[in-house]
Parts: structure tokens; sequence; C-alpha cells
């Protein structure tokens, strides 16, 4: 609760027509989708169904102002750099997905599942439909290690008839993979193949950051999936926060040292630009993305009919606002920025 309060005005910026993006940082097992999810309980919900609930009630009570609103989920992973979407249901492969950025949207990715949703029961649904193809897998370090990236994507459509206007705004929410050492993590194999690969785009994190610091004409954005993916807005564009966990334990003081570190690089960098706000005539609408999946209840019917007691009320502790123009940092559990 404490850290969403540092991020509820972030989240209705999505309201407002912007590109915000919050993303969770830290080595494995610090809490980063404890942080992100929470457990069941309200009162423990994490950012996602926090940040989920206050833009369903918010948009719900602009309707006495004439603002009509359509949200759309999608849930991806990035896994071994391959895009997967966790949202596919259908019989066959799914179709190969393409990144690419919209000036209203942000980043948008082609061919994946988008579902409009109305009520926290859908969402449930779909973060329970999500949870079970994330990859997870056992390390010395996390017996239900996150294996892959995971992006919760909203997108907001507002419509005032009366006033002429038209709103798009998105919410991504990032729970990346933890940084993993591998003499601590005693992967092998396939786990060896993913932490190289998460190791790699996490790296390519820090060396987008480092080139905005130094104010590089040329940002790398292109090296890994992940950061083409956050791209829209690491680039001025959006607004962006990152939470930084850290583990106490003082067997992991290495990993938090480096975790504090990266927080401090990231708090004085200036992600450059002026946020836009997508804001148009009425009428005038941009493209809803990958508008061809309408019900979140005909895509999850088996779902739904094999969980019908469970999904509504879903373990958020299973694996599965500032606006302002830098990209803030909030160590988990602190009330202030990294300085």
């Amino acid at each position: 609760q404490a850290v969403f309060a540092e991020v509820d005005g972030l989240v209705q910026s999505a309201l407002d027509g912007y590109k915000v993006c919050i993303f969770a940082y830290g080595q494995t097992g610090s809490g980063k989708t404890h942080t992100m999810q929470g457990s069941n309980d309200p009162d423990s919900w994490g950012l996602i169904p926090r940040s989920l609930r206050k833009i369903l009630r918010e948009s719900e009570s602009m309707r006495r102002d004439g603002w009509a609103w359509t949200l759309r989920a999608s849930f991806l992973e990035v896994y071994n750099e391959q895009l997967r979407d966790l949202l596919y249901g259908e019989a066959g492969d799914p179709p190969k997905l393409t990144i690419m950025h919209d000036d209203a949207w942000g980043t948008v990715v082609n061919n994946v599942s988008t579902y409009e949703v109305t009520s926290m029961e859908q969402i449930n649904l779909l973060m329970a439909k999500a949870a079970k193809q994330r990859a997870v897998g056992y390390t010395d370090m996390n017996a239900a290690s996150s294996r892959s990236h995971s992006i919760f994507a909203l997108y907001l459509t507002g419509v005032n008839e009366a006033l002429g206007s038209e709103l798009h705004g998105a919410l991504h929410l990032v729970d990346l993979a933890g940084s993993e050492r591998l003499d601590r993590s005693g992967a092998t194999g396939e786990r060896l193949k993913e932490t190289q690969s998460i190791n790699k785009s996490l790296s390519s994190l820090a060396t987008v950051f480092s080139a905005k610091a130094a104010r590089q004409a040329h940002v790398p954005f292109r090296d890994s999936k992940l950061t083409y993916l956050m791209e829209p807005c690491l680039s001025g564009q959006g607004k962006t926060l990152m939470v930084v966990n850290v583990a106490p334990e003082e067997s992991n003081s290495h990993e938090t040292l480096c975790s504090l570190r990266f927080a401090n690089q990231v708090s004085q960098c200036d992600t450059g630009g002026k946020p836009k706000r997508s804001a148009k005539p009425a009428g005038s609408a941009a493209t809803v993305p990958n508008p061809q999946r309408s019900s979140v209840r005909d895509s999850a019917a088996s779902a739904r009919n094999s969980e019908r007691n469970s999904a509504a009320q879903r373990d958020w502790s299973k694996p599965g606002g500032v606006p302002t123009r830098k990209a803030s940092t909030v160590p988990s559990g602190s009330r202030r920025p990294a300085k």
C-alpha cells in the first residue's frame, strides 16, 4: 500500500492520455513478483491489481462527466529473447509476434491476444491463465524463479462526445526476471541458458540507461527484446518508474549493492523530451491494438469452467505518481526515491 501511494499519480496519467511504464528490478528471490502481484487478499495486493482496480474505479467515476472508456489487456513474456503470448489459447501454433512503436499507444505487439475488460473478475481470469503459462523454474537461490520478463499491458480509450475529445493511454506493468550469479544459482542445462539470456537482457537495460545518462546520440534499444519493448517510455515519450527490490540477508549484500548502484544511476537519468499526451478530436480514433479478440469470456471459457471458484480470488503471490521527465526509482518498501 505504501509503495502504491508513490505510483498512484503515475497510474492516473494513463487515464489522462499518457504512456506509462512501471517495472520491478532486482536480484532473483528479492520479491519482485510479490511486489507487482501481491497475494489474494485485497489488502495485500501488489502494484498490478491495485493499479487496475484504480483504473476501473476512476474510469467508472468519469462516466458521470460524460466519458466512456474501453480497456483492453494483453500479457506476454520475453523468454530467451523470444516473445510469448501468455493469453494465447487457440489450437495450433501461435502466430509470430512482432514489436511496433505507435504514436498513440507506445509499444504495440502485433498478433498478441488482447481482450476487453470491465471488471477485476475478468482481469483475474486473464492473470490466472497467464500464470499457468509463464516460464518458472527451480534454482539454488529461488525455488520458483521467474525465467522470463513479463509485461502486462492495458490500452485505454476514452471518448467524451460532449467535449468532442478522445484520449488514448497505455499502462505497461513489467515484472523483470531477477539477475543471477551463476556461482550461487547453480543453474545448469536449460536453467543456465535462461540465466544467460536474463543477465544479457538486464545488461542491455543498464547499457541503455548509461547511454541516456551520457547523452549519447545513439541509444542501443535494439540490443534486446526487453529494451526495444520499453523504448517509447524510456525515450521521453512516456512516464516511467522503476521499483528496486533488494534482499535483506547479509549473504545478498553484493547483489543488494549492485541493485542500489543501478537505482542511483537510473535516478540521475533524464529520459529526454516531454511526455506526449495522446488527445484527439472524437471520431479520429487510433487503431485499437489487435482488436480481433473482443471478449475475455469467449477465450477464457475453459479456464473459467475449471477454475470457477478460484479464479476470481486468484492467488497473486504465485509466480506467474510522480510524473517527471526522469525515470524515477522507488525501492520496495520505501516511500522515497533512491538517491
